[in-house]
């Protein structure tokens, strides 16, 4: 078996500022309110655009350039270093006001694990941002994210605090090799926002030390990083934990998977600091001396012995939340925390190969009372965030929010199998006529963009704006269609289709005509039915009105007598 570990070096500060980072930025997100609404003809316009005027720009400098004999930076690299992110900033997360973990740019200020807070912001005076520890949201988070790598392998298992460890040795021949499946679990993990060091061994344990060591082999890990370290225990570890005096949560000990801070501090006094050394003493002796747990996390680091491990059952139902460090308050701003969240739901989606009709977002503010939910439908199943992102922002133009929103959640709904667009080999004039349905009851040759404007309509206007009009099994015109919500799938077999033309707009109820209004071309066409509630016997007739205009009569042999009404007018 082959196994890939995935350690998160800095997973509690990431988590801890997860709602900073939603919220960084004040203005416009990447992908703008107005990109998403008026689709990629604009991206592509401006893209040509600006291309046109780099091209000006860079003849100029370079005919500058020859006429002074002077370099001249261009305006393309002034804009690249313009738009370079600025220094990250010495980050830290605490705990108890003691420093758990630290940014290389904090270490850069000599701040290491263990420091009290009241230290850190003396060794970086007015530039350190400090975190405080929530042990929840890790828990839930590294737990989210199993599930999305859900998507590489059926067997998946979380290692608290920071790594997560997956079976590979199934997948290979699905990816192709190790480096492939590898590159496919880092950047799925970074575009959620995570850093991340991934390394592959025979073993759980092995591929978890390699992985937590940045080290090439097992003879070359640091035994510190087989440590437990300086992390607080959790909510769910601390009944089988004793507080220790003061109100302070003790170290994390958890057998077969990190070595005590006691042993790893005993075998350097023992000038022990590297696992080869400690692979090449006795068994016996080790055990001997530094206990049986020991050794067995030797025997499973290596293989001697089996690791059975708990791996996870993906849940059926996305439901994730966003919480902020300061509250917004303009809608502008909501649109990259929410955008953040809609990127989460793309990657969960894809790893469950599940489409989601249907969105319902909510966002609270300080009092619990004070939270509005804005539901989101789609005409068809969606999978990718641009289209979930459109839709919602039109949306949230038209809800009203509270003033402070400090909390951004997002559930999926009416969710469906995933079936992936196939490209036509004939062009889809040739197949318009085809009445092919697909498993999920929407037509195969159905346009996106006219799913996309019907979306759009009915975030504008509501949900009963927009509808589609579904045939039944009736003879009477009045009664053979029924209003349906686009969002709803179609009959799979329509009746069959009347002998006669039918008319674009009908009258409800049918209108009384005088009969010399009328000029007969075509007819009749006798229409019965219904003789069970209200019988019907009709002769409709293809006429033209004395206004110029192609109808549709019938004359009705009713108890009043020969009677003649006018039912619709054909385009």
């Amino acid at each position: 078996m082959l196994w890939i570990a995935v350690h998160f070096p800095w997973f509690g500060l990431e988590v801890a500022a997860r709602g900073a980072a939603a919220a960084g930025r004040t203005g416009r997100s990447e992908t703008g309110y107005d990109d998403l609404v008026k689709g990629p003809q604009k991206e592509e316009k401006k893209k040509k655009a600006e291309e046109k005027k780099k091209a000006e720009e860079k003849k100029k400098a370079e005919e500058k350039k020859i006429a002074t004999g002077i370099s001249l930076p261009q305006k393309e690299d002034l804009d690249q270093q313009q738009e370079q992110t600025p220094p990250p900033e010495p980050q830290v997360l605490i705990h108890d006001q003691q420093v758990i973990q630290c940014n290389p740019v904090a270490r850069g200020f000599g701040i290491h694990p263990g420091n009290s807070l009241a230290t850190a912001q003396s060794l970086a005076p007015g530039h350190l941002k400090h975190f405080h520890w929530n042990g929840e949201y890790e828990e839930a988070r590294l737990a989210f994210l199993a599930e999305v790598l859900y998507r590489f392998s059926s067997e998946i298992s979380p290692e608290m605090p920071d790594a997560i460890v997956l079976e590979a040795g199934r997948s290979l021949k699905l990816f192709g090799d190790l480096g492939r499946l590898s590159t496919a679990v880092t950047t799925t993990c970074e575009a959620l926002g995570h850093h991340t060091r991934v390394r592959a061994a025979a073993t759980p344990l092995a591929a978890l030390a390699l992985a937590r060591s940045g080290a090439t082999t097992l003879p070359e890990v640091p035994l510190q990083c087989l440590a437990t370290g300086l992390q607080p225990v959790r909510a769910s570890e601390k009944s089988t934990h004793e507080k220790r005096p003061g109100g302070r949560a003790p170290t994390r000990t958890l057998p077969n998977k990190t070595l005590p801070n006691k042993t790893i501090e005993r075998l350097n006094n023992m000038g022990l600091t590297r696992l080869g050394q400690v692979l090449t003493l006795p068994r016996t002796e080790l055990a001997h001396r530094f206990g049986y747990e020991f050794a067995t996390y030797l025997d499973r680091l290596g293989g001697h012995v089996p690791d059975p491990r708990a791996t996870i059952l993906p849940p059926d139902r996305f439901d994730q939340s966003l919480h902020l460090l300061e509250p917004l308050r303009d809608k502008a701003t909501l649109e990259r925390p929410m955008h953040h969240l809609l990127n989460e739901l793309g990657q969960w989606l894809i790893a469950h190969q599940l489409g989601a009709e249907a969105l319902v977002w909510s966002f609270s503010a300080h009092a619990a009372q004070s939270r509005t939910c804005m539901p989101v439908r789609f005409a068809r199943a969606q999978q990718q965030p641009r289209a979930f992102a459109g839709i919602s922002l039109l949306k949230l133009a038209e809800t009203p929010l509270p003033e402070d929103v400090l909390s951004i959640s997002l559930k999926a709904r009416r969710l469906k199998p995933w079936i992936a667009h196939n490209n036509s080999l004939f062009p889809e004039a040739l197949l318009a006529s085809a009445s092919s349905f697909n498993p999920s009851g929407e037509s195969a040759t159905e346009p996106a963009v006219c799913i996309e404007l019907l979306d759009q309509l009915g975030a504008r206007l509501g949900e009963s704006a927009c509808v589609r009009l579904e045939a039944l099994d009736c003879y009477t015109p009045e009664t053979a269609w029924q209003p349906l919500s686009v969002s709803a799938s179609p009959a799979r077999h329509a009746p069959p289709v009347p002998p006669g033309r039918r008319p674009l707009w009908l009258f409800t109820p049918p209108r009384p005509v005088d009969e010399h209004e009328l000029v007969l071309l075509e007819g009749p066409e006798r229409i019965q039915g219904q003789w069970w509630t209200s019988p019907v016997s009709r002769d409709y007739y293809i006429a033209s009105h004395r206004n110029g205009a192609r109808c549709w009569a019938f004359v009705d042999e009713g108890d009043n007598g020969r009677q003649w009404y006018l039912h619709g007018y054909f385009a």
